[in-house]
């Protein structure tokens, strides 16, 4: 049974929003260096600023699931190991990161025509950035229940 949820990088809130919809008893928590958004539904929680600063204050427990949603490339490897101690009592950490390989570079750079300059930018970098299978099993000390890599996205359901 799980009863609380928190989404790291959570940005203008939009997957919470339709968390909240569909599971509106479920304590939600989104963690960004932005302010809370505006329009947020009252019962998301929000936490601004550094997720390393406020992690001590998160209820975690083996009731607790962690959403990570292309943000992990941001972190080094020490951050990752750092967040790997913090959160091992969640039940469970779905990730979703670019793909480290050179047909997700051939997507993005086909996709160029469609993308303004800053994204053209970020979507090379991220990619480069990204993850090859298995790192984050290793790094997390987690087994992957599903994992997929489409499209240049690598989705992960450690548990």
């Amino acid at each position: 049974e799980v009863d609380t949820l928190i989404e790291l990088g959570a940005g203008e809130g939009l997957l919470l929003t339709k968390i909240h919809h569909y599971f509106p008893n479920l304590r939600l928590i989104g963690c960004d260096f932005i302010s809370r958004p505006e329009g947020l539904h009252k019962n998301i929680n929000w936490i601004k600023g550094n997720l390393f600063e406020h992690v001590n204050n998160m209820p975690i427990s083996s009731k607790t699931i962690i959403i990570a949603n292309l943000v992990l490339h941001h972190f080094d490897k020490n951050q990752l190991e750092n967040m790997r101690i913090a959160f091992s009592e969640a039940s469970s950490f779905i990730i979703v990161e670019p793909y480290r390989s050179l047909g997700s570079l051939a997507l993005a750079y086909s996709l160029f025509p469609f993308l303004g300059t800053v994204t053209r930018s970020d979507i090379i970098t991220s990619i480069r950035a990204g993850f090859i299978e298995d790192v984050l099993e290793t790094i997390f000390r987690r087994k992957s229940l599903t994992s997929s890599c489409w499209l240049g996205g690598l989705r992960l359901h450690l548990i």
